[in-house]
């Protein structure tokens, strides 16, 4: 039989040949989600559909794909579900960012604030920090977004590819502080024994550089992949 991933996705193209029936679909996969957007517990786990367990213990990837595609199309399930899970704990903090993200594709209200939130929530992982701010400003232009990487990017306490992440993110707002910090990062040589984190960072930084379309990287790569002190 098949898995609940590809049930999914054969559902959502099913709508765009034919929305009547792949709406109907849609509705019959999200029947017995709460009014928090969880699965209710009307029947034990033993008894109820799979792809019932799968929203409610499964990967979370997979259950913001369906949440936003039923969003999409109108089921107010979706958001639900997508609230829900930016707000539970337990969740993965990647799959947390991610459903404040899918909330800001689905125009919600409430997106922006939810993004924000879970960027300040010092209980989250920071790269599910950076995520979230990182939507916050790409997505929603929040330049709130921008003090929130640059206080990441600026901390000299936090490994340089971490630090790396939220200039590159920060570089995408249009900010050029990330640049100058990924720039910073890429030509650091660090101290003698970090070689390999350091060189692993390096490599990180020149990297999104690449990635921003700035020429420097090539430089910096080239450097990197002649140096004969990294084993």
């Amino acid at each position: 039989f098949y898995s609940f991933a590809e049930r999914a996705r054969a559902v959502t193209a099913l709508s765009e040949l034919d929305p009547d029936r792949g709406v109907d679909l849609m509705a019959e996969m999200s029947r017995g989600l709460g009014s928090d957007g969880l699965p209710e517990r009307n029947i034990s786990d033993a008894e109820e559909p799979r792809w019932i367990n799968q929203l409610r213990y499964g990967n979370e990837g997979i259950r913001v794909f369906l949440a936003l595609r039923l969003g999409e199309r109108g089921d107010a399930r979706g958001p639900a579900l997508l609230i829900a899970m930016a707000r539970d704990p337990r969740l993965v903090p990647m799959a947390r960012a991610r459903s404040g993200g899918a909330l800001v594709d689905l125009d919600h209200p409430d997106a922006a604030e939810i993004l924000l939130g879970l960027a300040t929530d010092h209980t989250m992982t920071t790269t599910g920090r950076i995520l979230a701010a990182r939507l916050l400003g790409v997505k929603l232009h929040d330049r709130r977004a921008a003090g929130l990487l640059l206080a990441i990017a600026r901390d000299e306490s936090r490994p340089p590819h971490v630090r790396a992440q939220a200039a590159f993110s920060l570089a995408r707002l249009d900010d050029s502080r990330g640049t100058s910090i990924l720039l910073n990062i890429a030509r650091h040589r660090g101290r003698p024994g970090d070689q390999l984190l350091t060189s692993y960072s390096r490599y990180s930084a020149a990297t999104f550089l690449g990635r921003l379309g700035d020429r420097r990287a090539v430089d910096i790569l080239d450097h990197l992949s002649r140096d004969e002190t990294i084993e």
